[in-house]
Parts: structure tokens; C-alpha cells; sequence
């Protein structure tokens, strides 16, 4: 039925904020946001109104995969390290970096 997949789209999300997004640091604060709403406001909407919820989340697609990994100690150190990783400035090959200060050198001549 409408509800129960409703129900358990708010279940996913609320996971994928609560254990994937807070835990490694990622700002989702408006996505909390919304989430608290809905919890606020869940009698108020009607069944037309829950269906569209969350659609215009681009990882949503993802969420019920990520769901079911959510007690993979394994897969959320990975994850944890992932998102680290990405948020690290890219590191430079010695022949990178070389050819970084010889471009930099010459343009001080």
C-alpha cells in the first residue's frame, strides 16, 4: 500500500541521515529539516501528498541499497572513509608537484 512504502521511505531516509550523513560529518541539515517536519506534521498529509516526498533527493535512488547495508560494520567504516577522502585537498605526485613549482618559477621570471 501507499502508506507502508511511505512508511518505509521515511525509514530509509531517516537511516541514511541518522547513520550515513551525521556520522561522517556530511551537511544535511535542510534534508533534518524536512524530516522534522514530516514527523511534526504526519497526520496532516494526505496519502496524494506523502507519495511525493523526498523525490527531488538525488541519492534516493540509492537509499534502499544503503538501507540495507545499515548493519554492515564493515561498509560504514568504508563509507566513513570514503567521505574523508573526498573531503581531503587531492594529493600531488612528486612530478606534479615538480612541475607545479617550475610553472610557478617561471612565471615569477
Amino acid at each position: 500500500s501507499e502508506l507502508s512504502a511511505f512508511d518505509r521511505k521515511l525509514a530509509m531516509v531517516q537511516c541514511y541521515v541518522s547513520l550515513f550523513c551525521r556520522s561522517s560529518g556530511l551537511d544535511v541539515e535542510e534534508l533534518e529539516g524536512t524530516l522534522e517536519t514530516v514527523h511534526q506534521r504526519l497526520g496532516e498529509f494526505s496519502l496524494s501528498e506523502v507519495g511525493n516526498f523526498f523525490s527531488d533527493l538525488a541519492v534516493l535512488p540509492l537509499i534502499p541499497w544503503l538501507y540495507e547495508l545499515r548493519g554492515s560494520e564493515v561498509f560504514l567504516a568504508l563509507w566513513t572513509r570514503v567521505v574523508q577522502r573526498a573531503r581531503e585537498p587531492p594529493q600531488l605526485s612528486a612530478e606534479e608537484a615538480a612541475a607545479r613549482a617550475e610553472a610557478a618559477d617561471i612565471g615569477r621570471r
